[in-house]
């Protein structure tokens, strides 16, 4: 996985209205959590512009090197808090990864393939877009691509049913189904073949 650099600041502004004032100078507040009890919290703050430049890249899914006063931290996005209205980004919450230490984070789901349901007339239906896995830090995939191909009408692939990369481990429910692959409802093939059946069907000749 693609390590991504973000330039932080420590900050000295608190509460709502230390905010709402960084906020107003182009900033958003965060948090650097450390899995480790002796290793304390560090408040911090991001410049808006250079953070959505990164996360343009898909940094919630990245480990991102953290450029904190020439001190160069790995970490990941734990949270991002969203004013509900206008979408805009309120606060980041990082969290400290170490090499060689396993983290859990969330990797999105891609579909490769056609399924052999959709072509028999089935409806594709993407259940889980994302999986929270366990690894260390170099061994963080990208993404998880997962080939529906052979997926026939009826059929549902699990995260039981998944290949993760070696030292990748699932920490969603191995019961969590990620795609199906429905069967055309009664009215839809009834319509099919309709439109078979006129297809097939000789134009009538025009009476003289």
């Amino acid at each position: 996985m693609e390590n991504l650099v973000l330039n932080i600041e420590k900050r000295q502004e608190f509460g709502k209205g230390g905010a709402r004032k960084l906020r107003r100078k182009g900033y958003i507040p965060g948090i650097l959590y450390s899995p480790h009890k002796d290793d304390p919290q560090i408040p911090v703050k991001i410049l808006r512009k250079e953070f959505h430049k990164i996360f343009s890249k898909d940094a919630e899914h990245h480990v991102l090197n953290l450029n904190l006063e020439n001190e160069e931290i790995m970490a990941v996005i734990k949270e991002i808090q969203r004013d509900p209205i206008k979408s805009d980004v309120l606060h980041v919450d990082f969290f400290k990864v170490f090499k060689g230490e396993k983290v859990i984070v969330e990797v999105p789901i891609e579909l490769v393939g056609e399924p052999k349901g959709v072509k028999k007339g089935g409806i594709l239906e993407h259940l889980l877009r994302e999986i929270e896995i366990e690894a260390i830090p170099s061994q963080i995939p990208e993404v998880i691509e997962v080939d529906v191909t052979d997926l026939d009408l009826g059929d549902t692939l699990m995260v039981e049913d998944l290949k993760l990369p070696e030292g990748v481990e699932p920490i969603t429910s191995l019961e969590t189904a990620i795609v199906s692959i429905l069967a055309p409802t009664k009215g839809e093939e009834e319509e099919e073949e309709v439109e078979e059946a006129a297809e097939g069907e000789a134009p009538l000749e025009e009476a003289e």
